[in-house]
C-alpha cells in the first residue's frame, strides 16, 4: 500500500513540475516567433522604400525629403494600424456591450486617423514632389503589395480565363 502511495505521489509531482517547465518553453517559443516576424516585417518595410526610392525618379534633395516625410508617415501608420490590431482581438463572443462599444470607437477613431494622415502625407508630397512622382509612388506601392502577396504566398497561380 505504502508503495502504491508513494508511486502515485511521486507521478503527481512529475506531472507537476512538468507542467510549470512547460509554460516557460512555450513562452519563449511564442516570443521568438514574435521577434523573428518583426524583423522580416522592418526588413520588408526597409525593402518597401528602397523599392519606392528606386522607382520613382527622385533627385537627391528630393530623395532626402521624401525618406523624412515617408518615415514620419510610415511610423504613424503603423502606430494606428496597431491600434486597430489590437482593439480587433480584445473582441470576443464573451465581451459586453460596453466593451464591444469601446473597441468598436477605438478601430473607427483609428480609421479616420488613417484617412486624416494619408490625406496628410499626400499634401507634403504634393509640396516637394511633381505630380507624376506622386503617381509613381502610389503606381510603385501598389506594384509592391503585389509583389509582397506572391513573395508571402508563392503556391497560389491566378487562373487565366
Amino acid at each position: 500500500m505504502k508503495k502504491v502511495f508513494l508511486l502515485a505521489l511521486a507521478i503527481v509531482a512529475t506531472l507537476t513540475l512538468a507542467a510549470q517547465n512547460n509554460k516557460p518553453a512555450t513562452m519563449k517559443l511564442q516570443k521568438s516567433r514574435m521577434e523573428k516576424a518583426k524583423v522580416w516585417m522592418d526588413k520588408k518595410q526597409e525593402q518597401r522604400k528602397a523599392y519606392l526610392l528606386y522607382k520613382m525618379e527622385l533627385k537627391d534633395t528630393e530623395r532626402a525629403a521624401f525618406e523624412a516625410i515617408y518615415d514620419t508617415y510610415r511610423a504613424a501608420h503603423d502606430k494606428s494600424k496597431s491600434a486597430i490590431r489590437r482593439a480587433t482581438h480584445q473582441m470576443n463572443d464573451s465581451c459586453t456591450n460596453e466593451q464591444y462599444e469601446k473597441c468598436l470607437e477605438t478601430i473607427n477613431n483609428e480609421k479616420n486617423t488613417l484617412a486624416k494622415l494619408d490625406s496628410e502625407f499626400y499634401q507634403a508630397m504634393k509640396k516637394t514632389l511633381s505630380p507624376r512622382q506622386i503617381y509613381l509612388f502610389y503606381k510603385t506601392d501598389k506594384e509592391f503589395n503585389k509583389l509582397m502577396m506572391k513573395d508571402m504566398h508563392p503556391h497560389i497561380k491566378k487562373n487565366k480565363k
